[in-house]
């Protein structure tokens, strides 16, 4: 499971979820795309904000955004990660739809469909998606068996770097999983840097350096919300990015990514999916993750790794237009 937030400086940008046997039925109406006044066809779809939140009951994370069906908007929910179990699985979403309904009622945020399955009994579910292919829009409306969702509080037994790992494993897990060895945290910070100019020399742009001050704020920020066990730009005592950088007497501006994974691969690669999930985003936004990534005035950046053993990694990276050392 994962998720993931992006701040900038204008603007700002956690998993349980019961067991579900689905039968779909799925029905598709291609809808063909209005063309705009000006000559050019009009986006499908769009973001309506860069907050992204998450659905502990779907295993899904997303933004608002609206969709252009037989020439209306409608507001729904744009998955741009996944965990890969949970009701969003069954439904088979993927990355890119847009979840318009569950139950007959419409929705546009993580929380909102929480409170829509938390108050629904278990029998069958419906809901309704819009996907693009190409210049259309399909509608698929599905039909699963829904056993219902019961919100649950997990207590994560964090290692920090440089630690040993705890006594015990995060949750029971069978095989080698919960005997691996505690990774090497320098090698995974300096992998995902690797990530972040491998994804910008694929864009035409060049190498962002490594900053050693805002890896520090950075790990220290991935370490701090792994410990506490929150996720987002604003910590609890309401500091944001700016304030922890002046905090530690950095004077230059940042552009945040975060994000959290939790799977059974290696800790490479499970950092490879954070980094991923950023550059699966929609390529017009300019506050998601994906354009900070690509953002060409961006210099340096700071990467901070955390793990929880046995396999969830908290990442945080720091851009900036500066080059503080």
């Amino acid at each position: 499971m994962a998720t993931s937030k992006t701040f900038n400086s204008k603007r700002e940008k956690t998993a349980v979820f019961g067991a579900l046997a689905a039968l779909l039925v799925l029905s598709f109406a291609a809808i063909n795309l209005e063309e705009a006044k000006a000559g050019k066809e009009a986006q499908p779809i769009y973001g309506l904000s860069n907050a992204q939140t998450v659905s502990k009951a779907l295993g899904a994370w997303g933004v608002p955004a609206a969709v252009l069906i037989q020439g209306k908007r409608v507001r729904g929910f744009y998955v741009t990660g996944l965990t890969g179990s949970g009701i969003a699985n069954d439904l088979g979403l993927s990355p890119r739809d847009v979840l318009l309904t569950l139950d007959g009622k419409g929705l546009d945020s993580g929380p909102a469909a929480d409170f829509i399955l938390q108050k629904r009994n278990a029998g069958n579910l419906k809901a309704s998606i819009a996907r693009q292919r190409g210049s259309k829009i399909s509608t698929i409306n599905c039909l699963v068996s829904f056993q219902g969702y019961t919100p649950q509080v997990l207590k994560p037994k964090v290692r920090m770097s440089g630690e040993a790992p705890p006594q015990e494993a995060e949750e029971e897990v069978g095989g080698d999983i919960a005997d691996r060895p505690k990774p090497n945290i320098d090698a995974l910070e300096d992998h995902m840097l690797q990530l972040i100019n491998r994804d910008r020399n694929t864009c035409g742009l060049p190498p962002v350096s490594k900053s050693s001050s805002l890896s520090r704020v950075a790990r220290a920020y991935a370490e701090d919300m792994a410990k506490r066990g929150f996720f987002d730009h604003r910590d609890p005592e309401g500091r944001m990015p700016m304030d922890r950088v002046r905090e530690a007497g950095i004077a230059a501006g940042v552009w945040e990514n975060i994000g959290w994974q939790k799977d059974f691969y290696d800790f490479p690669k499970i950092v490879e999916k954070v980094q991923f999930n950023f550059m699966n985003e929609p390529p017009e936004d300019p506050t998601n993750h994906r354009a900070n990534i690509l953002n060409p005035r961006h210099r340096v950046v700071g990467v901070g790794v955390a793990v929880i053993m046995p396999r969830t990694v908290y990442c945080v990276q720091e851009f900036s237009n500066d080059s503080p050392p």
